[in-house]
């Protein structure tokens, strides 16, 4: 898994960031703090026992028009 790959674990439910995969399958992952804490937290996962999650698609703003001033 590449680094910086958004990901969910699955037992816990928060989302994180990949920072590395060694040859066993383990992912370290870096998990953004909810709390106004200004560092993020780590846990060591088995790659297995994560979801990868897709960014969303940004909607189709083609049909707005311009503002008028």
């Amino acid at each position: 898994m590449q680094p910086d790959t958004r990901v969910r674990i699955k037992s816990t439910k928060e989302i994180g960031y990949v920072v590395m995969e060694d040859e066993d399958g383990m992912l370290c992952i870096r998990i953004p703090s909810d709390n106004n804490w200004p560092f993020p937290h780590y846990a060591f996962i088995n790659r297995r026992d994560v979801v990868l999650v897709r960014v969303a698609k940004k909607p189709d703003l083609s049909d707005v028009e311009e503002v008028p001033f």
